[in-house]
């Protein structure tokens, strides 16, 4: 035989000391990182701030006061528009319900506009166009319970067995496993929150210092809303203490779990108010405040919305003339249209 081999069965371990990570260093980096997240979107909130409060009105008043006739041609045309389509709307409203042609419909509505009556007649129509729908309803309901009337066996009811109408019971419960569960969950989530919100909240967690105006008013609403289980409340709640707390909490004797949670959820809002900032950047008031000071960006941006303004004014113009041509038409019925017909 030849010379025997041992083979190990586990490796050798080495005996150096296993040394733990350095837990402060990497509280201090996860603090670092959460500094930053807040940092930048201390920076978003603030620039977004400036576009609402600053570039906006700005950019209102200088294209209100540029294009001011314009403005007030189109309001006009809008105005003209909008009572056009409502008359539209009312004509067919009326034929649907009186069973009646357009131009009889048309010939109603305009005599009551002539007299003053046209609340009055619209008032009837609607009244009985509720009517209508009420019965289309009840005849729906007794076709439909009819139906299953003939589907009934004439025989004996047949049961199910005990076991399949436990389980549908089970299921249409409100007590069901699912919902249960839910409830719990939600729960949960809502003291998970709130032990949150008092740990930031209580004078103990803050070195005993007295508490300020509003964290007393913050903590009432606290209680209030936790009585209540009102989720939406102690949500805004929490945002509030968590944008105030983060400038003065003791983060050494906060667990690194938490301070990795607070800083996804900056992460998060930031990824949002990013994304809304991408969209913001598109708008030709972006930065309005600061870019009208640039040599030809008014006349190029006001050329730009003296195009968009032509377009939308020829568009109302087209469809006000197509209205009013069929109005007109009906206005005037042709000599095949037999007058005799208007209730047919």
């Amino acid at each position: 035989m030849g010379k025997k081999t041992r083979i190990p069965i586990r490796p050798s371990l080495s005996r150096e000391m296993i040394v733990h990570p350095d837990l402060d260093a990497v509280r201090a980096s996860h603090v670092q990182s959460y500094e930053e997240q807040r940092r930048r979107l201390g920076k978003a909130t603030e620039r977004l701030r400036h576009y609402f409060d600053v570039d906006q009105p700005a950019f209102t008043r200088w294209w209100q006061e540029r294009f001011s006739q314009e403005l007030l041609l189109h309001m006009q045309l809008e105005d003209d528009h909008l009572k056009l389509q409502r008359l539209l709307f009312e004509v067919n409203q009326y034929k649907l319900v009186m069973q009646c042609n357009y131009a009889f419909a048309y010939a109603a509505l305009t005599a009551s506009l002539a007299d003053g009556t046209r609340e009055q007649l619209m008032q009837e129509v609607y009244e009985k166009l509720r009517q209508a729908e009420a019965e289309a309803e009840a005849k729906a309901k007794a076709a439909k319970k009819e139906e299953q009337d003939k589907e009934r066996p004439t025989r004996r009811r047949i049961q199910e067995p005990k076991g399949r109408a436990a389980e549908a019971t089970k299921e249409a419960s409100p007590q069901n496993p699912e919902a249960s569960s839910l409830v719990d969950q939600t729960e949960s989530y809502i003291r998970k929150i709130y032990r949150d919100i008092v740990r930031l909240l209580h004078p103990d967690a803050n070195g005993g210092r007295e508490p300020s105006e509003e964290e007393k008013v913050l903590w009432t609403e606290l209680q209030n809303a936790y009585q209540w289980r009102d989720l939406e409340r102690i949500e805004q709640i929490y945002t509030t203490v968590k944008g105030q707390a983060a400038r003065t909490l003791n983060f050494a004797k906060l667990p690194i779990g938490d301070i990795i949670a607070m800083k996804e959820s900056l992460q998060e809002k930031l990824q949002v108010l990013t994304k809304e900032l991408r969209g913001y950047k598109r708008e030709a008031n972006w930065n309005f405040e600061k870019r009208r000071k640039e040599p030809g960006f008014l006349r190029q941006l006001a050329g730009a919305i003296e195009i968009e303004l032509r377009e939308e004014t020829y568009a109302l113009r087209e469809e006000i003339t197509r209205l009013q041509k069929q109005f007109k038409a009906w206005a005037k019925p042709s000599r095949s249209r037999n007058s005799s017909q208007a209730n047919a």
